[in-house]
Formats: structure tokens, sequence, C-alpha cells
């Protein structure tokens, strides 16, 4: 057989192997699998922060500004408000939350559902996360670091505010030093806090924290944490790539990346060996329903693939699992029929 035949061959049969298993990557245009159907919403900046409305028909992203894009009619309206850190909506849909940091501090903007301003604070330090633990109580996930010529300390700080009834409540969760050479190394996954993600109907939070022993590498622990009794318990061990853990709907299991080439689940409560799935868990998203999940461009059920969607992507799910919100490569896509 000749070169040319060779690589015609080759061509067809990647073509077939395309067409049979119906996946697509979301930029391009193709077939997706059972009932999925992709569409663009907007553009919007590249690696800034988006959220989707409790009732999945608003997103709030950036694009030159502060955007509230209402799918149904695909209208834009702007918000007052140039830059954001985070954003996050309540739980029924009434408030969005917006930080941005500046100076060793953060502002937390509240608007309604207009897109007017209904409420402000200022906390120290840099609110890398942000959650509603109810509709009245909003949950701030921040670092704060101090220099010294020995080394640097690194605090995990979590904000407690009841907009309208009282000032932020600082928690401070944990606090370690890390040496010069593990903050030059790794100040860029340092800035990403403590991960935070927050499991309301039992009131725990996981989050993410730097170990720096003297003789040993430094690691991330996992740790979840119980807001009612403030008993924690460290889960996993891993390393300074991972982008933190989940919560599963159900909130009995909980889902992890190692920062290298596994993702795991496990169930913190039974003492059930965790499950693993071959792939590194960057950007993890998890659906509010059902057991959908989201990492490395890829859309996942339980352990098994349902499609490759956007290498490089970040999702969000909306709060009924059957929307997936996609932002990659500075555009922004819906997937639905989940």
């Amino acid at each position: 057989m000749t070169l040319t035949k060779t690589f015609q061959l080759f061509v067809i049969l990647s073509l077939l192997l395309l067409i049979s298993t119906g996946c697509s990557r979301l930029p391009l245009t193709g077939k997706l699998p059972g009932n999925l159907v992709a569409e663009k919403i907007s553009t919007v900046d590249d690696a800034s922060p988006f959220a989707i409305s409790p009732d999945g028909t608003v997103i709030a992203c950036l694009h030159s500004g502060l955007k509230l894009v209402h799918l149904p009619t695909k209208e834009l309206q702007e918000i007052p408000l140039k830059r954001a850190g985070q954003l996050a909506w309540s739980p029924l849909g009434s408030t969005l939350a917006a930080t941005f940091y500046e100076k060793g501090e953060s502002t937390i903007i509240l608007f309604d559902q207009h897109g007017i301003q209904v409420a402000e604070t200022v906390v120290a330090g840099d609110v890398t996360s942000l959650d509603w633990l109810s509709e009245s109580e909003l949950l701030a996930a921040a670092l704060s670091i101090t220099n010294y010529s020995f080394g640097s300390n690194y605090k995990s700080i979590l904000y407690r505010w009841q907009p309208g009834s009282s000032l932020p409540v600082t928690q401070s969760l944990r606090d370690t030093t890390l040496q010069p050479s593990t903050m030059a190394m790794l100040q860029r996954h340092l800035a990403h806090g403590s991960m935070l993600d927050v499991y309301s109907p039992a009131g725990q939070i996981l989050y993410m924290h730097p170990n720096d022993p003297p003789l040993f590498s430094p690691y991330y622990k996992l740790i979840l944490r119980d807001l009612t009794t403030d008993r924690e318990q460290e889960l996993a061990t891993p390393g300074f790539n991972s982008s933190g853990g989940r919560f599963f709907s159900d909130g009995k299991k909980v889902i992890y990346s190692d920062g290298n080439s596994q993702t795991f689940i496990l169930s913190p409560f039974n003492g059930v060996s965790p499950k693993s799935v071959r792939t590194p868990g960057a950007n993890l998203a998890v659906a509010p329903v059902g057991d959908y999940w989201f990492a490395d461009g890829t859309l996942y059920q339980g352990e098994s693939v349902v499609a490759l969607l956007a290498p490089g992507g970040v999702a969000r799910f909306s709060q009924d699992g059957r929307q997936l919100i996609i932002a990659v490569n500075g555009e922004l896509y819906r997937l639905f029929g989940l």
C-alpha cells in the first residue's frame, strides 16, 4: 500500500470514529450524543467569572463590564460594575453577589434581579470563592498573605454575611507558614485560594488549604467542615494542580482532583474506598441534581464519559441540572437536553 493510500485510509477511519461516537467539541459544529443541543450565547472576557440564575434564564458574565444575558430573548443588560472577581446568584435568584479586590481588601456588592445595587460591604483579604448558604446568608472565602523574611503566613478566612441584618462575621479557617521557595514556585496556584464548595442542606463546606512541611514537598489538604459544630475532617492530600473538591447533589459523595492524572469520587461518611476516573480534574463542576459532572472539557455521568466538549473550558450547571454553561476561548455556550 502506498503512503498516499495509507493516509487516505487513516482519514476515513478517523471520520468514521468521530461519527460513531457522536461527539463534537463545542466551538465546532457536529452531532452531540442523545438529545443534547449546544448553542453560542455570548462573547465574554477571557478567564472571567460567570454565573447562571437558579431558574436557568439569566447569565451574569463579564464582557467589557458586567452584563446580564437573558436567554429567552438574548437581551443584554448592563450593570454598573466594570470588573468582578467572583459572581454568585442566591438560591432563589433574587440577588446577584459580585466581588472585586483592591489594595488588600475585597468589596462585595449585591444587585437585585434588575441590576440595581441593594447592598455593599468591604472585607479584608482577597475573596476567591463566593457562594450562598441560604437566601439570606452569603459565604465568602478569602485568603490573606503576610510576608516575612523567613517565609509567608497564609490564612484561609471565611466571611458569613447576612445583608441587612449584620456586618460580615469573620471566621478563621486555618493558617500556615509557607517557605519563600514555596511562595515563589506556587504563587499562581496559591492565588486560587480555598476553592470553597458549599452543601447548604447540611451546613457543610469543602475547602483547600496548603501545607508546607520542612523536609517534604508542599501539598494541599482537602478539608470538610461542619459550620454548625466547626468540626473538620481531612479527606485527601492533593497536589497543587488540583482544582479542589465538590459535593455531589446528595451530600454523601465528594469528588476531587489529585492535580495530576486522577479524579476521585469518595464517600467521607461510610469508609468505602474511593473510585477513580482517569482525568486530571481541572475546572471541576458538579450538577446540583443527579450525577453529572464536568472536568477537563469533558461531560461525565458517574464514572462514564458522556461527551468530549471543550478542552480548557470552565462550566456551570443550572440548578435543575438540565443545562450546562461553558466558557471557552472567550465564548460562552449553552448545552441543554441533559
